[in-house]
């Protein structure tokens, strides 16, 4: 129990990467499509680069994240993950500045490395890590607009952003048993690099160049049982530096417009029971608040939002080495005010997902379905949205 609650809280922003480090090595890929249907007469996006508003009719895209961990003795652990994603978004009507009536976006995602050392069992745990930027960056007019669609958070498309910049973090945990219960406090840095994000358009003389500000991150967990019930919490906080975006314009002048993100705060709950006939049967919740954000003066109204998924899921037993997959999920998410895009839309909707889980040996086969249905808000507009998406876990345990 001290491992896995260790091993959870290790880092923030790599918290589900942690949970698979167990002392064998792992292999996880996950080819999946997601699609997306709005009611187009609604579903109405800005256009930030001076064009005319589009109406969306649908999203797609396809993915496949990659994940390996393999240990190094009993002490030292590294993983790494990337992906390959390509979306399309169709449009109800032509985007008349680029005379096309879709956005398509493709490319490879950056490539995160890691290592974790467990400098006193599983008490002290030391991280380090490294975003490899071998992603897509310096888009065209056509993958920014494609992106400002396919990466809204509302839509919950993996890997959707391509390219982030170099990076590198830092962290440590400490962990200790107390009163039954496993208790975890951990703490890491993140430094970021800059990097172009898109090319030189409209009134950009030069491509603009960004600079994310670096990040702090905070976490405590705690994990124990409840009768034969095994609960987890977590609470997480962000602390965020300055963002920069330095743009040219056509008689060589510099312009950096600066935005500092308000801390974020994350409260995670994982309730799993232990009953005849499934192999998992749990409940869970997580919800993510933003405080306002600034542009160097008071904080701007309408910036801050808050973020709830929660539901169900269970793996019941069909025999010895297959598992009938279910999960109920819910989600509500408030999005930004301060903006009637899809990047800030905010969400209220459900999904089913059906899977079957197969074991053979050390190789597990997990194909599955989902469907869902929901109401975005868009500030004016408020699209109905209808989602199915399907995949295939393949994962290998040495």
């Amino acid at each position: 129990m001290m491992r896995r609650l260790v091993l959870l809280a290790a880092l923030p922003v790599a918290a589900q990467a942690q949970g698979r480090l167990t002392g064998v090595t792992t292999s996880d890929a996950t080819p999946q499509i997601n699609y997306w249907s709005f009611s187009s007469y609604s579903a109405v996006q800005p256009d930030q680069l001076g064009g005319d508003s589009v109406r969306v009719a649908h999203v797609w895209q396809f993915s496949i994240p990659i994940d390996v961990a393999v240990p190094i003795g009993d002490r030292f652990t590294v993983d790494a993950s990337g992906a390959y994603q390509t979306g399309t978004v169709q449009l109800a009507g032509p985007d008349t500045a680029l005379h096309t009536n879709h956005y398509t976006l493709s490319g490879l995602t950056d490539i995160k490395l890691r290592m974790v050392a467990r400098l006193v069992g599983d008490n002290v745990l030391l991280t380090l890590g490294v975003n490899a930027p071998t992603g897509t960056t310096k888009l065209d007019a056509e993958q920014y607009k494609a992106l400002r669609i396919l990466a809204a958070p509302a839509l919950e498309l993996p890997n959707a952003t391509l390219g982030t910049g170099p990076g590198g973090v830092v962290g440590i945990v400490l962990a200790r048993h107390i009163a039954g219960w496993s208790w975890a406090v951990g703490g890491s840095y993140e430094l970021r690099g800059s990097y172009v994000p898109i090319e030189a358009y409209a009134a950009f003389a030069a491509a603009p160049n960004y600079q994310p500000g670096n990040t702090a991150h905070f976490e405590l967990g705690v994990d124990g049982y409840i009768g034969s019930s095994n609960m987890t919490f977590g609470l997480t906080g962000n602390v965020y530096a300055h963002d920069a975006l330095t743009t040219t314009d056509s008689g060589g002048a510099k312009y950096t417009a600066k935005v500092h993100l308000g801390p974020s705060f994350q409260g995670t709950w994982q309730w799993q029971f232990a009953t005849p006939g499934f192999r998992d049967l749990s409940l869970y919740a997580v919800d993510r608040y933003r405080t306002k954000y600034d542009e160097g003066g008071p904080s701007i109204a309408g910036t801050s939002g808050n973020y709830l998924d929660a539901g169900l899921r269970a793996a019941i037993a069909l025999g010895e080495s297959t598992s009938l997959t279910v999960g109920l999920g819910f989600v509500d998410q408030t999005g930004l005010s301060v903006d009637n895009s899809f990047a800030t839309a905010g969400i209220v909707g459900g999904t089913v997902t059906l899977g079957l889980a197969q074991d053979f040996g050390a190789y597990r086969l997990e194909p599955f379905v989902r469907g869902g249905y929901g109401k975005l808000d868009m500030g004016s507009h408020s699209p109905t949205a209808a989602s199915f998406g399907g995949g295939v876990v393949f994962r290998l345990r040495i």
